[in-house]
């Protein structure tokens, strides 16, 4: 007998689950091994001193008791992932059986609790990864099923389910395209010959014949078999997108070619213009040099003063500017000068005093003397030691 005690007593303190002796009378503790102690966190002594509501929370007591005076009727009661207060104050979750046994011909509850606390947190992880992933693919309309090696579905996600009900069990080319046999181009095959995921289009014909891109994932269950979990992307609006701009980029090659058709023409145009402006030019030239320089060569040898020399000098000069291109540069350069400064400006350039321009101008020497201080401001020559008609010679070389 005595060593019957001893192996019953190694089995209770040795036990890889919390056991807790309770009397059915007043609730409270009677005797616990060690695991419970470890659990709890009190020492032997201090759990005969707790009673049953006091290792649970405040909220759960009713259960608990509940479940406890059940134990009168019933031989074994189980609760399940229920709160147990440590002694500082934290929580764990534990599955409880209880069974009623006979000490002495006196009634005690005897439970076993058994930490859940890690199985729980994992499953809480599980389940919210399983609601993410079916909001993302409610949203994304982006189905998800299981198919095993003969075509039957094992799984599909809730969206498709509250759609169309539960296809499980049945064949998925059945289901979704409506077809007495495998699809032509499906993936599974391949995907459970070669171990490799593949990707597919298809027209699904459960969705109205909607164009849906079919990614296939071969993977292994627990028991070893092959499965492949298949992920269905409704690519409608992509489709759409991609025949608007298969549109757009034929009518940019239409407008392209009409466009290098047009800058072929321009281009024939502008050599056009350029041939006219240079047949222009040399006609104006041919034109001065034939019909008015001539006869400036004979009045000057006819008997004119010396002021009518003058004027018929600079005549001459400006009718070389204005056919030399010289000429352009000029204007550029004189585009914010008065009518005066140009004449000036030209007078200077051919070598004119600023008496010789005074009397051609018939004014006082200080207004022309004004006038080419404007002209050197202009030109950006202001305090500088640079010789104004110099300069204007200089653009004439350039």
């Amino acid at each position: 007998m005595k060593e019957i005690y001893q192996i019953h007593e190694a089995i209770f303190n040795n036990a890889p689950d919390g056991i807790l002796l309770a009397d059915i009378e007043n609730k409270k503790f009677y005797a616990g091994n060690k695991m419970i102690c470890q659990m709890l966190g009190y020492s032997l002594e201090e759990i005969k001193n707790l009673g049953v509501t006091d290792i649970h929370p405040q909220e759960d007591l009713p259960y608990v008791v509940e479940q406890f005076e059940k134990l009168s009727r019933e031989e074994a009661v189980t609760a399940r992932d229920i709160a147990v207060k440590r002694k500082d104050r934290s929580i764990f979750y534990a599955d409880i059986n209880s069974v009623l046994i006979t000490l002495s011909g006196k009634p005690y509850i005897a439970g076993i609790f058994r930490d859940i606390t890690e199985r729980k947190r994992v499953e809480e992880e599980v389940r919210s990864l399983k609601r993410q992933i079916e909001f993302i693919l409610g949203v994304t309309k982006t189905a998800l099923d299981i198919i095993d090696s003969k075509f039957n579905i094992q799984y599909i996600d809730p969206w498709w389910q509250k759609r169309y009900g539960d296809p499980t069990g049945r064949k998925c080319y059945e289901y979704f395209m409506g077809r007495s046999g495998a699809c032509p181009s499906c993936g599974i095959p391949k995907a459970l010959e070669t171990k490799t995921a593949n990707v597919t289009e298809e027209l699904l014909v459960k969705e109205g014949n909607r164009p849906i891109q079919v990614t296939t994932i071969p993977f292994q269950n627990a028991e070893g078999e092959w499965l492949v979990a298949e992920v269905k992307v409704d690519i409608t609006e992509r489709k759409k997108a991609e025949a608007k701009l298969k549109e757009r980029e034929k009518e940019l090659e239409t407008k392209s070619q009409s466009l290098e058709e047009a800058n072929i023409a321009l281009k024939v145009m502008l050599k056009r213009r350029n041939e006219d402006k240079k047949e222009l030019e040399e006609r104006i030239l041919l034109n001065v040099k034939e019909l008015v320089i001539p006869y400036l060569d004979k009045l000057k040898v006819t008997a004119i003063d010396e002021r009518q020399k003058n004027y018929t000098n600079i005549l001459e000069s400006n009718l070389n500017d204005i056919i030399s291109p010289f000429s352009h540069k000029l204007s550029a350069m004189f585009l914010e000068f008065t009518p005066a400064e140009i004449q000036i400006a030209n007078l200077l350039r051919q070598g004119k005093t600023s008496k010789e321009i005074a009397e051609l101008f018939h004014c006082a020497s200080r207004t022309i003397a004004f006038h080419r201080n404007n002209i050197r401001k202009k030109l950006g020559l202001k305090n500088k030691k640079i010789n104004l008609k110099s300069y204007l010679l200089s653009l004439q070389k350039g």
